[in-house]
């Protein structure tokens, strides 16, 4: 869910950042699934939907421009069919700096997020003899603050009158502090920091037949690795437990097709769909729309 929270907001502000002075909205929705693998039994399957805006107003504009945003992020994760499910809620405010191109065609961008997430959490059925039926449900309320920093180096030349190849490197660290909470009256989770990085590279065409329209085709990859708190710890009926197994890094494969579309006055209108898969058998999509006016 970091990982997936984090993609997201940097491809936002990726679309939109420093090139609108008058500020920008941008919406976006997301999806994923990963099936059963015999081969792995403890990665469990899942489906996954969230959906996000991000609203940026810049502060600078020019050559070098810096904008502050304001994301809200919704999650909604199902592991194994219902065995758990888990919901976020979360706010975050950071500024993006972009420097001006170079005349070798390189441009530089670099972000920086703090905000804070809410948690629901609910598990269906347990095993407990402690109860009549010999089954539990449990349920879970906690919240967590987080932090983002990014950077990304673009690079685009012209190819021939209507062609322009654009290519970027990009790499982020994100950092989330879980609160302790409980499950039920006899689960307990203790506190958690958890640190992800994530870098990738990217390369695409943008082909524009005319002045006011372009269309674009890129591909990508992303490698995640978790660099802290992979071990989380919990208690179960008054005995410490602790839990270290699971997926640490995956790599990542996506294709994308989008449009640009400039209208009469000040209008623009901006559209996406990503596919993507990885190492693991997760495959998904995100869609996205940013529409814009110039007062």
């Amino acid at each position: 869910m970091l990982f997936d929270s984090t993609r997201s907001l940097q491809s936002s502000i990726s679309r939109s950042a420093g090139r609108d002075e008058s500020g920008w909205v941008d919406v976006y929705s997301h999806s994923s699934e990963r099936t059963a693998n015999t081969a792995q039994p403890n990665m469990l399957p899942y489906k996954a939907n969230a959906s996000g805006l991000s609203v940026g107003v810049p502060v600078l504009s020019g050559a070098r421009s810096l904008d502050v945003v304001i994301n809200s992020h919704r999650s909604a994760l199902n592991i194994a069919e219902d065995s758990q499910k888990l919901d976020g809620q979360s706010t975050k405010i950071g500024v993006v700096l972009t420097q001006p191109p170079t005349a070798s065609g390189w441009q530089l961008a670099a972000s920086g997020f703090v905000g804070r997430t809410s948690y629901d959490g609910q598990r269906g059925k347990i095993l407990d003899n402690l109860s009549a039926t010999g089954m539990t449900s449990l349920s879970s309320e906690y919240s967590s603050t987080e932090a983002i920093l990014a950077v990304t180096a673009g690079y685009t030349t012209t190819l021939s009158k209507t062609l322009r190849f654009k290519g970027s490197f990009e790499g982020s660290y994100a950092y989330e502090n879980f609160a302790a909470y409980s499950e039920g009256s006899n689960f307990s989770w203790a506190a958690r920091k958890l640190g992800q990085t994530s870098g990738g590279i990217s390369a695409g065409l943008l082909y524009q037949p005319q002045k006011n329209l372009s269309y674009h085709l890129r591909v990508g990859t992303q490698r995640r690795t978790v660099v802290k708190g992979a071990q989380a710890s919990y208690t179960a009926n008054g005995t410490s437990y602790s839990v270290g197994s699971g997926l640490k890094s995956e790599n990542y494969y996506d294709a994308e097709v989008g449009f640009d579309y400039l209208g009469s006055n000040g209008m623009s209108l901006t559209g996406s769909i990503n596919g993507f898969n990885s190492e693991y058998k997760i495959n998904g999509a995100t869609a996205y729309i940013s529409l814009n006016w110039d007062f």
